[in-house]
């Protein structure tokens, strides 16, 4: 039967793997977000941790230091019960969306939602797994595919910003031509100026 102490132990173990010990940005969120959550401040000031760190306002301040961080985290998840297991879960989770979330915006990206019909859902990913890619780099692919395609036959008739993303060269793009409509009574003035224009060749009978 496992002691306190080796709870603890195994637990602070898991964490050592867990939190990268060259990613300085990890370690400065985990402590921000412990100082700021009450509720890892009541179960660490609960559980008899104010001689570490303690600012005398009934609050544990977590330092930015890696160690500390691994102890109040091995702390939370093996000495506070199921509400502590369940906030450090939490925690991984809270942090793997702030990567994800900071990785999209380093890298142009945005999230988005959409509903697609099950055989459209189906035929993305066979062509996912036939191009051995993404499947969101298949979509972007096929965008692109038909945002040139509209290019080349002179109907894309407003530029999508996605163009420069692409980063298509401008001499590349042909700029469409005007619409042109065959109405009624419209080659009325056209007409009129090639008949003056004509030469006359009818030739009247003299009276």
């Amino acid at each position: 039967m496992h002691t306190a102490y080796d709870q603890v132990e195994l637990s602070r173990q898991a964490f050592n793997r867990w939190i990268n010990t060259k990613d300085r940005e990890h370690v400065s969120w985990l402590a921000r977000y412990l100082n700021k959550n009450k509720v890892a401040q009541r179960l660490l000031v609960e559980h008899a941790l104010k001689s570490i760190g303690e600012d005398g306002n009934g609050r544990v301040v977590v330092k930015d230091d890696r160690g500390h961080v691994v102890e109040k985290m091995a702390v939370l998840d093996a000495l506070c019960g199921s509400e502590g297991a369940k906030l450090t879960a939490r925690i991984k989770t809270a942090w793997n969306q702030h990567k994800y979330r900071t990785k999209l915006r380093l890298t142009n990206q945005k999230n988005i939602n959409m509903v697609l019909s099950t055989r459209a859902i189906e035929n993305l990913k066979t062509l996912s797994e036939n191009l051995y890619k993404p499947q969101n780099k298949v979509i972007e692919d096929l965008i692109q595919e038909k945002l040139l395609l509209l290019a080349e036959k002179g109907q894309l008739r407003q530029p999508s910003p996605s163009i420069e993303a692409l980063q298509m060269p401008e001499t590349n793009i042909i700029q469409p031509e005007p619409l042109s409509l065959s109405l009624a009574g419209a080659n009325l003035y056209e007409s009129k100026a090639n008949a003056d224009e004509a030469p006359l060749t009818k030739k009247y009978s003299k009276v």
